[in-house]
């Protein structure tokens, strides 16, 4: 009993400790990414980043890594006391609106339809969930039906790992005949298994409208909406475009992609960016000229759609979601994830994430230490 007290404090020093190390690691990460493109130059008042901090210690109780101010302000030509440093987003805010612990349940993209009542979806042609395989509608197949299945899919089909996110391991299938090619040679079944484990998704390939396929045709392009619910209310915090690049299948910012601002009305920023925070009024790779700013199909349609889905997701209060737009115009879910990057967010939306709504946010965070309740049963 008297060792407990000592073993507890001993954590803390320990986490404490290795919390400052990530930092240290991250803060160093983002100043040569940032770096590149020179966002890290003092700001044209030398007085915003002081009036910045003072801002956040008054609000919220402590002001974050101070180069983030600098980064927005410069990227966005804002000085704006409102932006949201990305460490106390990440590390603080997000564990504050979403139940982290509840994370990896909602990853797996063969749950979505289940979850969420059966959104507008690409046709699934198989999920493996837990080793074993099922059709679309979640029925059980033998392995020889799911060959089938992803043989009669079409020719062109995209397979996704179920458990991971930003697009990682995302790559088409082509099918022709009894032949399945995967990135450009043949494979059997076997191999897709050894390569995409026990837990993936082969759905078909979407026909984009041309708004989000001219940008960059060879990739799937989304459209990331972010919803936000607040005192039982849920709006649509911001959202943007992702479009690939270099040829690839895949249209997140990590493999190269760049995204683009959309606005309340539904049309496209006049610049793109990078992951670096590059700025683009044509795209890399295409040429395709930003400065257009064409307008997004049935975008209304799409925020409330989004708004309702949300409705369904009970233990994550900020999140992000993907569609894709057809090339009838009809949104298509693709998939939704409850993390999020506060500079993505912030350079899209060209200013703080959460607005005038600011200071009602922070302060509520701060005078209840971070901590909504409890978590877990606790006997009376």
């Amino acid at each position: 009993g008297l060792l407990q007290p000592v073993a507890t404090s001993l954590r803390q020093v320990v986490g404490k400790s290795l919390r400052a190390q990530r930092d240290l690691r991250r803060s160093r990460e983002y100043r040569k990414i940032y770096g590149r493109h020179d966002l890290l130059r003092p700001t044209a008042s030398a007085d915003f980043p002081l009036e910045a901090r003072r801002f956040w210690e008054r609000h919220y109780g402590r002001a974050g890594d101070p180069i983030w101010h600098r980064i927005f302000a410069n990227f966005t030509g804002k000085e704006d006391v409102r932006f949201v440093p990305h460490d106390i987003f990440f590390d603080e805010m997000l564990p504050y609106f979403n139940k982290m612990p509840m994370r990896d349940g909602y990853l797996d993209k063969n749950l979505p339809s289940l979850l969420l009542g059966g959104p507008e979806s690409p046709i699934t042609s198989v999920r493996r969930i837990h080793d074993r395989y099922y059709d679309g509608n979640y029925r059980r197949i033998s392995r020889n039906e799911a060959l089938a299945s992803i043989l009669a899919g079409g020719e062109r089909q995209v397979i996704k790992p179920a458990l991971t996110d930003n697009g990682i391991g995302i790559t088409m299938l082509n099918v022709s005949g009894d032949k399945i090619f995967h990135n450009g040679r043949q494979v059997t079944l076997d191999e897709l298994e050894e390569s995409h484990g026990g837990d993936f998704i082969v759905q078909s390939w979407i026909h984009q409208h041309p708004v989000m396929a001219e940008p960059h045709p060879s990739s799937v392009n989304t459209i990331r909406l972010v919803t936000f619910r607040w005192d039982d209310e849920i709006r649509v915090l911001l959202a943007f475009a992702r479009f690939g690049s270099d040829g690839k299948v895949t249209d997140n910012a990590r493999t190269g992609g760049v995204c683009c601002g959309i606005d309340s009305d539904g049309r496209l920023a006049a610049t793109s960016f990078d992951r670096d925070g590059g700025r683009h009024t044509t795209h890399p790779t295409t040429g395709y000229d930003f400065t257009r700013q064409q307008s997004i199909p049935n975008y209304a349609q799409l925020c409330q759609r989004a708004m309702e889905l949300h409705d369904r997701i009970w233990h994550f209060d900020l999140v992000s979601w993907d569609w894709a737009i057809r090339d009838d115009g009809q949104p298509i879910f693709v998939e939704f994830n409850v993390r999020g990057t506060a500079y993505t967010y912030q350079f899209a939306l060209g200013g703080p994430m959460f607005a005038d709504q600011t200071v009602e946010v922070l302060e509520r965070i701060r005078d209840c230490g971070g901590q909504r309740s409890p978590g877990r049963f606790r006997p009376l």
